[in-house]
């Protein structure tokens, strides 16, 4: 299951906006960036660069893999947060089990500081 459309960032201000002023959360081959939004629910961006893999479908799979654990994450929380993940290269070798448990242990940690 893939995110909602109103529960993505869209437009590449919204993700400058998050990359140069959000707080960030690291992990083994993930990080997340983010910054508190006006509105009443949490978006969620998703970046897998070239650096990852020079092959489009390889990022693509990373993107889904992504998007599927983060859904049911989201709706245990309800949060006004703007948030980006970012996938380094070792994000290859993981299994979907694996980076999910991770992206929960990483957004995990997001809530927590944003509840402070």
């Amino acid at each position: 299951m893939s995110l909602p459309i109103n529960l993505r960032l869209k437009k590449n201000s919204d993700f400058q906006k998050v990359i140069k002023n959000g707080k960030s959360v690291n992990g083994e081959f993930l990080f997340i960036k983010f910054v508190k939004n006006e509105l009443d629910h949490s978006r969620f961006g998703i970046v897998v660069s070239s650096k990852v893999s020079s092959k489009a479908t390889a990022r693509n799979k990373i993107k889904r893999r992504i998007s599927e654990s983060i859904s049911p994450i989201y709706k245990k929380q309800k949060t006004n947060l703007d948030i980006v993940v970012i996938s380094i290269p070792r994000i290859l070798e993981k299994t979907q089990k694996e980076i999910k448990s991770k992206l929960d242990e990483i957004l995990n940690k997001v809530f927590s500081q944003y509840k402070k």
